[in-house]
């Protein structure tokens, strides 16, 4: 339904980043997301981002992040004005950052120390990522009441397709009209 809006730019994944090799897809996506923000601005979701609302008043300062938990910032959402410090900084901190061994510690930690010196509007927790993902609050049935008042309002839902991937396989157009989940019933008037 929203192909025509978009225009598909074929890009090279970087391999590597000061010399730094960038051995995971998602390490170079995570490398290439950033170059791209730093040179065009705009906003970057991860195609498993559900929008529940217009992220327009969040357009505006600099540089936007969404907690993820109480000690990581997320990758997705990064909304951005072309030449953001805050992204120059996390570009050059990167090869560093790739020496500490831990998972996705340059994409989730290192934006944390950085919020500490340079600013950003960090969104919490709760507009992103309002959801605990040890329970199955989307797709959980005959409990879409309660997981609907546990929601709020949120801008978006950030859905880790890896951890529901069998359930979103699923979904189809009978599943739409005739299941009580909150994912059914967030998107049930799009089918």
């Amino acid at each position: 339904m929203v192909k025509d809006l978009f225009e598909v730019r074929p890009v090279e994944l970087p391999t590597e980043i000061d010399g730094v090799p960038l051995e995971p897809i998602q390490y170079k996506a995570d490398v290439l997301r950033l170059q791209i923000l730093q040179k065009l601005g705009g906003i970057y979701l991860d195609t498993d981002t559900l929008l529940l609302k217009g992220l327009h008043p969040l357009v505006g300062p600099e540089m936007v992040l969404a907690r993820e938990t109480p000690d990581s910032l997320a990758m997705s959402p990064i909304i951005a004005k072309p030449g953001a410090e805050f992204i120059g900084k996390w570009l050059e901190r990167i090869p560093k950052a790739l020496e500490v061994g831990t998972w996705a510690y340059h994409a989730v930690n290192l934006p944390v120390e950085i919020s500490k010196e340079i600013s950003c509007d960090i969104r919490p927790q709760h507009e992103f990522f309002p959801f605990d993902l040890r329970h199955n609050y989307l797709f959980d049935e005959g409990r879409a009441d309660e997981h609907t008042k546990r929601l709020g309002d949120p801008y978006a839902l950030h859905v880790y397709e890896t951890y529901w991937a069998g359930y979103i396989g699923e979904v189809n157009e009978s599943y739409m009209r005739t299941r009580d989940t909150l994912f059914a019933r967030l998107f049930r008037d799009l089918v």
